[in-house]
């Protein structure tokens, strides 16, 4: 895979700083059936429906929320085995460097961070991802409330074909987990999203 804007990382101490970085909120690279979410203070996490893509707006929502934040650059790591893939990946926070991540790695599930980490943002190959963050900063990113967010998704599941009811059951349960089992859990708890 080549690159225009995105660096690959390839030093191996430096992929093995942001494993560990990134676990301390998500693990299960490497088997994205079993992504393992843990509790951070005053965080929550919302799914989101997507198309597989960000839209123009979330890239520019996105580019402008984490800036305001501070940060000059997103890594994303991999969490899937593909070997002919890069399995860590750092760009800038602008439009162009996210359009390029986008449209090289929205089939594929990544987790975007920026930080230590101060926000993730897991990338599906399916039609959803989710964000997970302090409320202000979801609500500034996705330009809704949290509550909203939660029923937008659920809507999404109930308007999704009823032949595809075993992946709808997938999203429900996703949903049920983050909107009632997550806010339960005590700082540092884990929760296993199927």
């Amino acid at each position: 895979m080549k690159f225009e804007l995105i660096k690959p990382i390839e030093s191996k101490t430096e992929i093995d700083r942001i494993y560990q970085t990134v676990f301390k909120v998500v693990k299960g690279h490497l088997q994205p059936d079993k992504i393992t979410i843990i509790k951070q203070k005053d965080w929550v996490f919302v799914p989101v429906e997507s198309a597989g893509h960000f839209t123009t707006e979330e890239m520019e929502s996105l580019a402008s929320v984490v800036s305001k934040r501070q940060y000059k650059e997103i890594i994303a790591v991999l969490f899937e085995k593909l070997k002919i893939f890069p399995s860590v990946l750092k760009f800038s926070v602008n439009i162009d460097e996210i359009f390029e991540f986008d449209f090289q790695c929205g089939s594929l599930w990544f987790v975007l961070y920026s930080g230590k980490p101060d926000w993730i943002f897991l990338c599906s190959p399916e039609d959803f991802f989710i964000v997970g963050a302090d409320r202000q900063f979801i609500e500034e990113f996705l330009n809704s409330t949290v509550e909203k967010l939660f029923n937008d998704f659920i809507e999404f599941i109930d308007s999704r074909p009823k032949d595809e009811e075993q992946f709808n059951r997938y999203l429900r349960s996703i949903y049920n987990l983050l909107l009632y089992q997550y806010p339960k859990l005590k700082n540092g708890e884990e929760l296993v999203i199927p």
